[in-house]
């Protein structure tokens, strides 16, 4: 009797617990593949730049402009990530960056103008200024990369990736 009693019990807390599963799995395979998105284009992103530019560079990247500041951190690390670790290029510390930011009383609300961003990349004593932002929502969200020659102000290579 009581093994019966338990097996009715484990039987409907299996079903219970199987009932909640495809919703569950359904949502993370969503969120996985939203993310595996993301990924691909901070990486196509990298792959579109990274040619453009002269081995030896001193690289500051801006934080970038997005709505949703997760997202926009996370590509800022990968990206930095990337080009530190193509062991090509000196990346300006973020720290540095966002000091020169707020004794420059710089303000970035809103997407940088290329005016600013060179400016700020001379006060870092950077070659190539990177700025991006991430706009849009839903399934028309837009990452874009701007990396500019310090000196001359000149767009080196722009990449605009859909995600």
């Amino acid at each position: 009797m009581k093994q019966t009693i338990f097996c009715m019990i484990a039987a409907v807390m299996l079903i219970t617990a199987c009932a909640g599963t495809p919703k569950a799995s359904a949502a993370n395979a969503a969120a996985d593949a939203e993310f595996a998105a993301f990924e691909a284009v901070i990486d196509k992103s990298f792959n579109n730049l990274e040619p453009r530019l002269t081995a030896e560079n001193r690289i500051a990247l801006l934080p970038l402009n997005a709505a949703d500041k997760e997202n926009g951190d996370y590509a800022y690390d990968t990206l930095t990530v990337m080009f530190t670790n193509s062991g090509k290029y000196d990346m300006v510390e973020r720290a540095q960056i966002n000091q020169i930011i707020q004794e420059q009383n710089f303000q970035l609300s809103g997407m940088v103008s290329d005016e600013t961003a060179v400016s700020i990349g001379k006060f870092l004593g950077a070659q190539v200024m990177i700025i991006g932002d991430i706009s849009g929502s839903g399934n028309t969200r837009r990452l874009v990369f701007r990396a500019l020659d310090v000196e001359t102000g000149k767009i080196l290579g722009i990449s605009s990736e859909r995600f």
